[in-house]
């Protein structure tokens, strides 16, 4: 018992602790968009007030109409009034809107942009340990789940806190009763929604997580559904895809519960206190309830009829937009666990450090070894992809301030399984440069073998692939991501097995291309052909 009860101590702690950092994250986030949102908070409470004056012309116009039988025309000039007041209030609540969604929408993208920024920073290192859907998933749909917070709920907080309690003091004069009862019966409200809310956001987050974990589950599913076919296990990965599924749709009912148990809340207290409001309002009328000093006209109980609804208006809203509080923790959360807290890199592959050597301008180097050596990981680390804690100088400059001079901006790393886009082989090739004319990108396929192959094909360089060079052999894609290279102006040249899918026909034709490109620039290749370490002028051996 004492050991459960110390864990669950260390629970209600860390969750605090948790809660405490995510309403932190969440207000440097409004921070940055601080003077809209007063804006969008400040803008009911004006709308409010004017509401007030509408309710009180309103009952004065009726109580002059049927009880003091005033004409109808000389009754316009306040029925004029009232129609302004409802256009005022109307764009009041229209440019609330704007400036909350125009502000949010701002800051949203830019939270993106540091998102992705923040990927390129941890690096492929980082990203290959993550589910590319679920990636996708928490910068699209994730972020996009903090609008209804910044957008809806900050500003329903702002006139729910304000405005029915401005309410409630204005009927004190009118009447102090039905001020009284709302004074009373409002507080009730958010207090038992955040009973209510506390369950809530807990399943929101459990929903949330579900959502990631499905979105990356199905996406590498699909991604690699031919391989699923061709080993027969479609149908086994259709009835794992069709359970998370249904654990999704679990997860959705709690919050769906939750959130009818919290309107149901509302519900009630608004009801109860609306109806006390008439039931206090009628058995005075009718002289059953006699506990005012003096009776009620038609103005003043008719203006206590119409602000008691009123009053629990902007309560309702708050209440409509409370899940997005709940999802905006989640969703926060949710980031902040994938972003702010990547893995340790250095446990990824084999570390094996580089011997003490300087990578000379104008020299080539061999890499070899067998597989699993780490031929990739140094390659890596010389790129700046992953942390390097050997005695490297390039060019005789130490390798950490290699990189920290932009060095990552003067290499070229070509891996063993280049990427290429749907689109055509000259759009691929021109990846190497952005802005390269037709004649270079002509010359570079020709340099690397893809005019051997692309002038068969209609259109040329022309000619479309698709989706991570379908329609492409193997050699032929290597073929295209050498082509790049030959667009590029680098000092450090890094290639990985750029021969491991050529024939060697092909291999003679390219690798004199290579290496003349090459001239006065350094280059690293690994490489388990000897026809290729031949070629370098230093070899540089690993072992198991």
């Amino acid at each position: 018992m004492l050991h459960k009860s110390i864990t669950s101590n260390k629970s209600v702690q860390a969750g605090r602790v948790s809660n405490r950092n995510e309403h932190d994250r969440l207000n440097q986030l409004a921070k940055t968009i601080k003077v809209p949102l007063f804006i969008a908070g400040v803008l009911p409470v004006v709308s409010g007030s004017l509401l007030l004056l509408q309710a009180w012309l309103l009952a004065n116009i009726l109580q002059l109409a049927i009880v003091d039988g005033i004409e109808r025309a000389q009754l316009w000039p306040k029925v004029l009034i009232i129609a302004a007041i409802i256009i005022a209030r109307a764009l009041i609540t229209a440019i609330s809107e704007y400036v909350s969604q125009h502000s949010v929408r701002h800051m949203l993208g830019s939270l993106r942009e540091q998102l992705f920024l923040k990927m390129l920073d941890n690096g492929p290192m980082w990203s290959r340990q993550i589910r590319s859907g679920e990636l996708a998933y928490i910068i699209s749909h994730q972020v996009e789940a903090l609008e209804g917070f910044f957008a809806r709920y900050i500003p329903s907080i702002f006139s729910a806190t304000i405005v029915p309690l401005m309410f409630a003091i204005a009927l004190l004069p009118v009447d102090i009763i039905a001020g009284a009862l709302l004074i009373v019966t409002l507080p009730l409200i958010p207090l038992f929604m955040a009973l209510v809310g506390w369950g809530a956001e807990a399943a929101s987050r459990r929903h949330q997580g579900a959502l990631v974990h499905l979105s990356g589950f199905f996406v590498d599913r699909v991604r690699g559904l031919l391989t699923l076919k061709l080993y027969g296990q479609a149908q086994a990965q259709a009835d794992a895809v069709g359970k998370a599924a249904n654990e999704l749709y679990v997860r959705t009912m709690a919050v769906m519960r939750l959130a009818f148990l919290s309107s149901a809340v509302l519900e009630f207290f608004a009801a109860l206190g609306v109806a006390g409001m008439a039931v206090y309002i009628g058995l005075s009328y009718l002289g059953m309830l006699d506990i005012k000093s003096s009776p009620f006209s038609l103005q003043t109980g008719l203006f206590c009829l119409l602000m008691a609804p009123e009053a629990y208006i902007p309560l309702r809203q708050m209440a409509a937009n409370y899940h997005d509080r709940g999802a905006a923790r989640a969703a926060i959360s949710e980031i902040h666990n994938f972003f702010d807290n990547p893995c340790s890199l250095t446990s990824i592959g084999n570390q094996q450090p580089i011997n003490s050597i300087n990578i000379e301008s104008g020299k080539s180097y061999a890499l070899v070894g067998p597989s699993g050596s780490g031929k990739t990981t140094i390659l890596e680390q010389l790129a700046g992809l992953r942390p390097c804690v050997s005695n490297v100088t390039i060019q005789g400059v130490p390798l950490f301030k290699w990189l920290d001079l932009d060095g990552h901006k003067k290499t070229v790393l070509i891996g063993q399984r280049p990427y290429l886009f749907a689109g055509t082989l000259a759009e691929n090739i021109r990846m190497g440069r952005k802005f390269a004319t037709d004649a270079d990108v002509l010359s570079a396929a020709k340099a690397a073998g893809v005019w051997s192959f692309a002038k068969h094909r209609p259109g040329g360089l022309e000619s479309r692939v698709g989706h991570h060079g379908s329609g492409l052999s193997g050699g032929q894609k290597q073929r295209v991501s050498l082509a790049r290279l030959f667009l590029t102006d680098p000092d450090l040249i890094l290639l990985d097995e750029p021969t491991a899918h050529l024939d060697k026909n092909t291999i003679k034709n390219i690798l004199p291309a290579v290496f003349e490109f090459a001239q006065g620039k350094s280059m690293m290749i690994a490489t388990h052909d000897h026809l290729v370490a031949s070629m370098c002028d230093h070899t540089l051996k690993l072992d198991l």
